[in-house]
């Protein structure tokens, strides 16, 4: 989307098989992405059993608060590995003198 290209449904039914998620948790993590306003485009569509699922249309995207959440993660994820690297450099001439 960022580059102005439709999102391809085979890639993401791809990433599906790849991952190995089974049907009923891929139907939970989508339902719930869709509930929590990251992601629209999703059609509910009738299943086997009386119960409903989901599934990707032509306009399935994230939304910008999506993106949002993609953003902070990732940079927590990435001060969350500064902090360590150099919690563990401060550490290791400690332990060193400690320990010999």
């Amino acid at each position: 989307m960022k580059d102005g290209v439709d999102i391809d449904l085979a890639s993401i039914e791809q990433f599906k098989e790849k991952t190995i998620i089974n049907e009923k948790y891929w139907q939970y993590i989508l339902r719930h992405l869709a509930e929590c306003g990251y992601v629209e485009g999703l059609q509910v569509v009738p299943m086997i059993g009386g119960k409903s699922g989901v599934k990707c249309t032509s306009d399935f995207t994230i939304t910008p608060m999506g993106i949002e959440y993609l953003l902070e993660n990732s940079l927590m994820q990435k001060a969350k590995t500064l902090l360590f690297d150099a919690t563990k450099a401060a550490a290791s001439p400690i332990l060193g003198h400690i320990f010999s």
